[in-house]
């Protein structure tokens, strides 16, 4: 009878490591949250510290992340089982603006004075160049009555290149016009009784109109 040889030849490796989301500015450590296993995958989907962690072997083939640019950037992986077959791991890494900026004050205005929501508004995204985009800025809520004294609120919004929207809220302010009495500048000097009747119908003048 003929032997016959049966070679029992170990599975490939596995590397295990989930895509990221970061924002703009982020630290980014590579090799974070990266784990490797050697032998049979269904074991390692099983019970991961039965398996034989291989994470020290890992190497990174490519890295072209750059934390300062907005972007998809991808992280390549590769780690040799004890089988000798080398296995690679593609993971994506996203990096996000940051929440973008409106930039708006509280603001006072005058009782019959049209008051323009928009007119000094200004909202910037959060990516590395900070974009204007104050185009986008849409007032949420705008309970300004401007025949009325009293403090009223304004909300903007706007939606950065992250998707979030933004809110922002300020007080605007309506106040009542003061009745100034106008008052009249004469110069610090000596008149003559000659030209004092003609001072005197320059003041009535003024006061008339």
């Amino acid at each position: 009878m003929k032997e016959v040889k049966i070679t029992v030849v170990s599975k490939n490796a596995i590397i295990v490591v989930d895509d990221s989301t970061l924002t703009l500015g982020d630290s980014f450590d590579p090799m974070k949250g990266v784990r490797a296993y050697d032998g049979n995958v269904s074991l390692v989907q099983k019970a991961a510290s039965q398996a034989t962690d291989i994470t020290s072997a890992v190497t990174i083939e490519s890295n072209n992340v750059d934390t300062k640019k907005v972007g998809e950037y991808q992280v390549v992986y590769t780690v040799a089982g004890s089988n000798g077959i080398q296995v690679k791991k593609t993971r994506k890494i996203s990096i996000l603006a940051k929440d973008a900026v409106i930039k708006a004050e509280n603001s006072t205005i005058k009782v019959g004075e049209t008051f323009q929501p928009l007119k000094t508004v200004k909202a910037y995204d959060g990516d590395e160049k900070h974009t204007d985009i104050s185009a986008k800025i849409e007032v949420k809520q705008n309970k300004v009555d401007n025949k009325k004294v009293g403090s009223y609120p304004v909300t903007y919004a706007v939606v950065g290149s992250n998707g979030k929207e933004i809110t922002k809220q300020i007080a605007v302010t309506v106040k009542k016009i003061r009745n100034e009495i106008p008052r009249l500048a004469v110069p610090n000097q000596k008149i003559r009784k000659s030209n004092l009747i003609q001072v005197i119908q320059k003041i009535q003048k003024i006061q008339i109109r």
